[in-house]
């Protein structure tokens, strides 16, 4: 039997379940992540969160654009992917990955974007991730060098 497409030795993607709110809830603030991802948000209540994610949760793929929860192999969640901006006429498509503070410099990152990219590239065969990092985050630049993607479109 093969394993599972969405798992490597380090972690696994899952879909994000509803019970998983606490948790994004508590991720949500940390404001040098979302800095860093997107933009600082207005506070949001426990409420919110959970009607968002119970949403999400519930919602279909489309366009190639999915999120998922990176989990250890033991199931503990240590972050979250996504894929967005995907334009298969084009080949190219953008990411936003995002590791819990106290899960960081363990691999997690690395082993979830190989998941990713190779999805990307050798099952819907895109050809670049068009990219926008912040010079704050060498880090993120070393993982994507080290899987052989180049910064399209970025700063």
């Amino acid at each position: 039997m093969d394993s599972y497409y969405w798992q490597d030795r380090r972690v696994r993607l899952r879909a994000a379940e509803p019970d998983d709110w606490e948790l994004l809830w508590r991720w949500n603030q940390d404001s040098e992540l979302l800095r860093h991802l997107e933009h600082i948000h207005p506070p949001q209540s426990r409420a919110a969160v959970r009607r968002w994610l119970e949403e999400m949760a519930t919602r279909q793929p489309k366009d190639d654009e999915f999120g998922a929860t990176i989990e250890t192999l033991v199931g503990e969640p240590v972050g979250g992917l996504g894929t967005h901006h995907c334009d298969p006429g084009n080949g190219t498509f953008s990411y936003g990955l995002s590791i819990a503070p106290e899960h960081r410099r363990r691999d997690y990152a690395r082993a979830a974007l190989g998941l990713v990219l190779r999805y990307c590239f050798e099952e819907r065969r895109y050809r670049k991730p068009a990219l926008k990092e912040s010079d704050g985050w060498r880090h993120v630049q070393a993982i994507r060098i080290r899987h052989g993607t180049q910064n399209v479109g970025g700063e």
